[in-house]
C-alpha cells in the first residue's frame, strides 16, 4: 500500500511546488541557523542548486532540491543515490541522522525531492524553520 501512497504524494507535492515555494528558491550555497550548509563544499556543480519547501496537510515535509543544467541534475541524483545520511545538504544530513525523523530521497526530471516523516510534529517543525531560514538568508530583496 505504502509504494502506492508515496508517489502520489509525491506527485501532488510537486503540482504544489509552483504555487506554494518560496519565491525564487533558496539557493544551496547559504548557511542555516544551525550553522549546517546546504552543500558539503562549494563546487561549480552545486552552485546552480535551488531549495524549495512545503508543509503536507500529514505534516510530512516535501524538500526540492532542483538543479538548473543536466550535469547538476545528474551530480544532484548521484548524490541522492548515497542516502539522505551522505546527501549534500548538511540539513537533510541531520534530518536524516534524527531518530523522530525518516527521511525518502527521490529522483525527479529536475533534481531530488526529499520526503520527511515524523510521528513528532515538532521534529520536523525545527527543520522547516533551518530551511525557511536558508531561505530568508539566500533569497534576495526585490525591489519594488
Amino acid at each position: 500500500m505504502r509504494k502506492y501512497i508515496v508517489p502520489s504524494v509525491l506527485a501532488l507535492a510537486l503540482m504544489s511546488f509552483a504555487a506554494t515555494a518560496f519565491a525564487g528558491g533558496a539557493h544551496c550555497t547559504g548557511k542555516t541557523a544551525s550553522g549546517a550548509s546546504c552543500t558539503s563544499s562549494k563546487t561549480a556543480s552545486m552552485e546552480g542548486m535551488k531549495v524549495e519547501t512545503v508543509r503536507m496537510p500529514s505534516g510530512a515535509l516535501m524538500v526540492l532540491y532542483s538543479a538548473e543544467t543536466p550535469e547538476q541534475v545528474k551530480t544532484l541524483q548521484a548524490k541522492a543515490e548515497k542516502g539522505a545520511s551522505d546527501f549534500g545538504c548538511g540539513i537533510c544530513r541531520e534530518m536524516a541522522s534524527a531518530k523522530d525523523c525518516k527521511v525518502e530521497l527521490m529522483n525527479f526530471s529536475h533534481g531530488v525531492v526529499a520526503f520527511v516523516t515524523s510521528d513528532k510534529k515538532e521534529a520536523i517543525d525545527a527543520f522547516e524553520k533551518q530551511y525557511a531560514a536558508l531561505a530568508t538568508a539566500t533569497t534576495p530583496v526585490v525591489a519594488q
